[in-house]
């Protein structure tokens, strides 16, 4: 299937190419996803203009014969794992099992090789024993193409209409209980006031380096003020609303606690809960408990449309699972994380 080519889009490719970019995406979507925001326009075009800090991606329309059939995205840590190439792979449904996804990823291998990375990664979806009938397609392929699994998260997903609002106000108010009056809420929509930006570094690089060893040889990754303002701006440039609850511990001054989730503008109605994170030494107040409900009122006051939110865990992270489900994050299913060396 050598007939099949990468080409890369950047902010300067013509209009018809990122048109066709979105449109294999939005296609490949619709099959591999299970109730998330669609990969709107708009959000995407500024993704390309304002990527990720601490990396560089590279993002790819598939063309076979000049008809566009998939997508491809290729992310390079530039600050930890630099040996690593994080690979993302999607093919037109109705084009599948012809060959397509094979060639497309012995070209994306001789790109990271040509990048000086050692090591591909990617991931897939498997279904849950209780969860939702899941295609475990793309895990097969992985495996197939000399890929092994090296660690793995489980997606929960809340629908806020569903959720007993005077249960997780209960649970609210006996979390503000327990902490106790050397800790206080506080809440912000980005850009996140300048005092606070020094403890939300210090919360991610604890976040990153509680979460590297979920996955096999995976090292944290560095935080600075800098790097979270820039977060923000790649943030608002895709177009992304994002709502924090934090816990200031009085005595230090310090934020100790936090939550935050992401909305797309253009969509309104799902939320990615992305970050909840306890500073160790303030461990045992229900300060996890707290933040989250106190997202959770936050987003219904600011994001009136909003419906579905949804979490991922690693199955090492019990005491993070065990708040989810109390407050009603029901297992959808399973992302595995997979490693090949090159």
């Amino acid at each position: 299937m050598s007939n099949v080519e990468l080409v890369e889009i950047t902010t300067d490719s013509p209009a018809d190419l990122i048109d066709a970019w979105v449109a294999v995406r939005t296609a490949a979507h619709a099959v591999d996803e299970i109730n998330t925001a669609l990969p709107w326009r708009d959000s995407n075009v500024g993704g390309l203009a304002h990527p990720v800090p601490g990396g560089v991606a590279l993002v790819f329309l598939l063309r076979r014969d000049g008809e566009a059939v998939g997508h491809a995205r290729i992310g390079m840590p530039t600050q930890s794992n630099t040996t690593v190439g994080w690979i993302a792979l999607g093919v037109v449904p109705e084009l599948r099992r012809q060959g397509i996804g094979r060639a497309a990823l012995d070209l994306l291998f001789a790109r990271l090789r040509a990048e000086g990375r050692t090591r591909a990664m990617s991931d897939a979806a498997l279904a849950l024993p209780d969860g939702v009938q899941r295609d475990e397609a793309g895990a097969a392929f992985l495996a197939a193409t000399g890929f092994r699994q090296v660690g793995s998260e489980v997606r929960r997903d809340i629908d806020l209409s569903t959720v007993d609002v005077d249960v997780e106000t209960r649970l609210h108010e006996a979390a503000l209980a327990k902490a106790g009056e050397d800790y206080e809420v506080v809440r912000f929509t980005e850009p996140a006031p300048e005092e606070y930006l020094g403890d939300l570094a210090v919360m991610n690089g604890r976040l990153s380096e509680d979460t590297a060893g979920y996955i096999e040889n995976w090292e944290p990754a560095p935080f600075d003020t800098d790097k979270i303002i820039a977060y923000q701006d790649a943030a608002a440039a895709r177009l992304f609303r994002r709502h924090h609850v934090a816990v200031r511990h009085k005595p230090s001054g310090h934020l100790v606690a936090w939550s935050f989730l992401a909305v797309v503008a253009e969509d309104g109605r799902h939320a990615d809960h992305e970050i909840t994170v306890v500073i160790p030494e303030h461990r045992g107040h229900r300060l996890g408990v707290l933040v989250k409900t106190g997202l959770h009122r936050y987003a219904r006051e600011t994001e009136p449309n909003l419906r579905w939110i949804q979490t991922w865990n690693a199955a090492e992270n019990g005491h993070m699972i065990a708040i989810n489900e109390e407050l009603g994050f029901e297992p959808i299913e399973t992302y595995a994380e997979y490693a090949k060396d090159l």
